[in-house]
């Protein structure tokens, strides 16, 4: 059996419209389908298993939505994804996947006066950010063929780039068939667990920067402008496998785009905030994905929120935050992180860190 070898699959789809928000009332009852083809790389040699105690397939994936209302249109989505597999039985695998791209979504809002019925508030872009987390199980019909369940949740905004940026989210349920040029069964490896990273496993330290642009309103005839956000992080991280961290962090930052607009509002806070940050981090050689929660101990948004957001998007307490670093050294790490408020996107920026120890 090859240790690599190519695979294709074609999905169908059919997905529901989150309502995350009052402004979204108007797509509300929206019934999602599409499709999906991807061409991908099946990983199976030991040294992969060994390490994390599955396979991995990896790979590009093409979609196409009708999104099942002329108010958001269709969306096109090129991602690239990382697929996790575990085998169950002979011919049963459970699949994981993480999905990063970019979406081409037809009928962005340019009209920012229109607040009508038919408005679209969830996306001012054609281009966009393509996110997609899903879970599958497949079942082996054939030497070469499987196919599978899949449910998927997908979500495209522009990341705060542009305004209006509510974004959406779509949950799909889907069914599909792979094509494995090879084989679709997986070698039986016996695993030989790793424990020499407890052998010298202290606490690290990294500091870094983070930077973006952020629009700001102006103040005349719904015109925004982008403004410097830009701040600075501490993590410390503690492995709890070789494959795995724990983190605890504090970051600041200045947000330029806010300051801009409470200027117009007459509002005369500060526009710093402050925030404690607790997470986890997966290494995949030098490629680190991050997932943290995080919680502001300063912030002045209160006038900002009631008098400009009147309680749509507010800036709360709690916020999320998702990430993806390369490690260029053992010193520096150059990556992109995106910050999230109950499930609408914030700002993403770009970030450059440097670990101390």
């Amino acid at each position: 059996m090859n240790n690599k070898q190519c695979v294709y699959g074609l999905t169908y789809m059919q997905a529901t419209m989150l309502i995350h928000t009052a402004k979204m009332e108007n797509v509300r009852g929206a019934r999602p389908r599409g499709y999906e083809f991807e061409i991908s790389q099946l990983n199976t040699n030991y040294k992969t298993y060994d390490n994390w105690g599955f396979f991995s397939r990896s790979g590009f994936t093409f979609s196409y939505f009708d999104l099942n209302t002329p108010i958001l249109g269709s969306a096109y989505n090129a991602a690239y994804f990382i697929e996790p597999i575990s085998q169950l039985n002979k011919r049963v695998q459970i699949r994981v996947r993480g999905a990063i791209g970019l979406g081409y979504l037809t009928n962005p809002n340019k009209n920012l006066k229109d607040s009508s019925i038919t408005a679209n508030f969830n996306y001012g872009t054609h281009i966009n950010s393509s996110l997609q987390l899903s879970v599958a199980a497949s079942i082996s019909v054939s030497k070469h063929v499987s196919t599978f369940i899949r449910g998927t949740f997908s979500h495209n905004s522009n990341a705060g780039f542009a305004i209006p940026n509510l974004g959406i989210n779509y949950p799909s349920i889907g069914l599909g068939i792979l094509y494995h040029q090879a084989t679709n069964k997986l070698p039986n490896y016996k695993r030989i667990k790793d424990d020499s990273w407890k052998k010298n496993n202290p606490i690290h330290y990294e500091i870094g920067g983070f930077w973006t642009g952020k629009n700001g309103w102006t103040g005349f005839a719904q015109k925004y402008k982008k403004q410097l956000l830009i701040g600075a992080n501490i993590i410390a991280s503690k492995r709890i496998s070789h494959v795995n961290a724990l983190t605890l962090g504090l970051e600041a930052y200045y947000d330029g785009g806010i300051a801009l607009t409470k200027s117009v509002i007459g509002d005369p806070s500060y526009s710093y905030y402050a925030s404690m940050l607790v997470g986890n981090e997966f290494y995949l050689k030098r490629i680190t994905l991050s997932a943290q929660l995080g919680a502001h101990f300063i912030r002045n948004t209160n006038y900002y929120n009631k008098v400009y957001l009147g309680g749509e998007k507010e800036i709360g307490t709690v916020y999320e935050r998702f990430g993806m670093s390369y490690q260029i050294n053992q010193r520096y790490k150059i990556g992109f992180n995106l910050l999230t408020r109950l499930n609408i996107a914030d700002f993403f920026d770009f970030r450059l860190t440097y670990r101390l120890k």
